[in-house]
């Protein structure tokens, strides 16, 4: 029965692997990665061309090497951001287990793998659902170093930050040196606070990230190193950083509050519940208790409160922290005859965020996109079935309420991710396009944006599509006399107006139009299918022949 969450969530997960890459970011790094497996140049990062200093390289290399063994395409590129979801679920259940037991272990594994923000990175993928699976393994293998004292747990756990830092910059060390300094300092354990061994895990980290340095010095000079280990991150707070829009500081609150769920109110509660804990004790823990998750979930979010440039997918990186505390408290819950009315709240809770998530979907399904196949039917009633498997076979009190939450939670994204994520992203105009171009054989480099462009047609285009100005430079530059129409242009309405008040100089085909919508801000005029023609801007595919 209990394996039954875990598959629903693995089907989930896969369905979304299936999905059209989202624009901007995802596309961006799928096209870069891509590029890179065609040049062979895996130390230098190039952008249609141009040097590249953004972004770390992990999302790149683990992409293109995806793209190698695995064909250019969709699944193959999310199919490492997903690895690496499972790296870092199977990571924090391993930990948990070492600072409490297995249940403990069970539930944070569970609740991480669970989260909304999980199946969001999952579909839309960036970089940091490489940096939670990096840093998770490396703190569960330096807690392990610490109690066994075994030298290929400390090499291990020092290889994950340099990956992390690969993924994420400075961040990727930073993370675990705050989570385990806490810790440490909490229980005033200064023998493994000090021991030189941690300098032999800097010089391992050293070896890791050296590749990508060297790289970058050959590219940028010092200067591409110090923004590799400086400027991207720490200049954010200290104004170095061009990077700003000045966020409150409380932006990243309620981003947890949803990319959290359905765990949320759980975890704040346990999150207060240690908080007391620590200040009871006057912030000094006994040795064989660990401070490690407070530590590293509180500092953390206060170093990102402090950024002056936040984005929501930055909180992502608490949440293993969040989900062994949470856990923690919800084996107690389910240990304490006298919290039973607690976990009675929570059971209530869950259950409502499930019923709450369930009518958004069905609203959604029938009503901004109504229509859905048979097999959406098949999968509901599946669900249904597992929901009602849960309540009625599951012994345990809390278990017999929140396995069936958990069970519905993952169906719901199952549902949006196999049926409503599609929906939306047919108004991806560009990867509509870069599909159709391929498909029909239309040579790339024969297409040319206008006005309007895409990461996503360069990436199903198979090829970066090299933009003009104006319409007016076909006829100026003479491109289609000197090499020979047609051309084909994707352009919006003003593109196409112009075009058609040149037409004396060439004869215009419309091949496709396209509804437009930048689906990753979405909105409740959009979804409303009433005023959604007013949201929506119109694309063209248009070719372009001599008269």
């Amino acid at each position: 029965m209990r394996l039954i969450p875990w598959c629903v969530l693995l089907l989930a997960y896969i369905a979304g692997m299936l999905v059209d890459i989202m624009e901007i970011d995802a596309t961006q790094y799928a096209v870069m990665a891509r590029d890179m497996l065609e040049s062979g140049d895996w130390l230098h990062l190039t952008d249609r061309g141009e040097d590249y200093l953004d972004k770390p390289p992990l999302v790149f290399w683990a992409s293109a090497a995806s793209f190698g063994l695995f064909g250019v395409n969709t699944f193959a590129y999310k199919l490492p951001s997903v690895l690496f979801a499972l790296l870092g679920v199977w990571s924090t259940g391993r930990l948990a287990r070492r600072l409490y037991d297995p249940m403990v272990g069970f539930w944070a594994a569970l609740i991480l793998a669970s989260t909304q923000g999980v199946f969001v990175m999952n579909n839309d993928v960036k970089t940091d659902m490489f940096l939670i699976g990096a840093v998770a393994f490396s703190l569960w293998m330096l807690v392990a170093y610490m109690a066994d004292q075994k030298w290929w747990q400390l090499v291990l756990g020092f290889v994950g930050i340099g990956v992390a830092m690969l993924a994420k910059g400075p961040l990727g060390l930073v993370i675990p040196a705050l989570a385990l300094g806490g810790h440490l300092l909490l229980r005033r354990d200064w023998k493994n606070l000090f021991r030189w061994e941690w300098l032999v895990g800097l010089v391992i980290v050293g070896i890791v990230v050296l590749p990508f340095c060297i790289g970058l010095h050959q590219q940028f000079g010092p200067r591409g190193v110090r923004f590799f280990l400086w400027t991207q991150s720490f200049g954010r707070v200290t104004g170095e950083s061009e990077w700003a829009n000045d966020a409150s500081p409380f932006f990243l609150i309620h981003t947890f509050g949803w990319a959290f769920l359905p765990w949320t109110f759980l975890a704040v509660v346990a999150l207060a519940r240690e908080l007391r804990r620590l200040g009871q004790r006057l912030f000094r823990l006994p040795n064989v208790e660990e401070g490690l998750t407070v530590s590293g979930f509180v500092l953390i979010f206060i170093a990102f409160s402090l950024s002056r440039f936040k984005l929501p997918h930055y909180i992502f990186a608490t949440f293993p922290f969040a989900a062994i505390f949470t856990a923690r408290y919800l084996t107690q819950l389910i240990d304490q005859p006298l919290k039973r009315r607690w976990s009675t709240v929570f059971q209530g809770l869950h259950l409502g965020f499930f019923i709450l998530g369930l009518a958004v979907v069905l609203f959604l399904v029938f009503w901004a996109f109504p229509g859905p196949p048979w097999w959406f039917w098949v999968v509901s009633a599946l669900g249904t079935m597992g929901i009602l498997a849960g309540f009625f076979l599951e012994k345990e009190p809390l278990w017999k309420h929140l396995l069936p939450a958990v069970i519905g939670f993952a169906f719901l994204n199952l549902l949006v991710n196999s049926y409503l994520y599609p929906q939306l992203l047919s108004y991806q105009s560009p990867a509509i396009a870069g599909k159709y171009i391929t498909e029909q054989g239309i040579p790339p480099e024969r297409v040319r944006p206008i006005y309007c462009a895409g990461r996503a047609m360069d990436f199903y285009g198979g090829e970066v599509m090299q933009g003009l100005g104006t319409p007016a430079d076909i006829a100026r530059e003479g491109w289609l006399k000197r090499n020979g129409p047609p051309l084909w242009i994707y352009t919006n309405e003003e593109g196409k107006k112009q075009l058609e008040g040149a037409r004396e100089n060439y004869r215009l085909v419309v091949e496709q139009e396209y509804e437009d919508f930048r689906v990753g801000k979405l909105s409740l005029p959009f979804l409303n299918p009433e005023l959604r023609p007013k949201t929506i801007d119109q694309r063209y595919l248009i070719r372009v022949e001599l008269p």
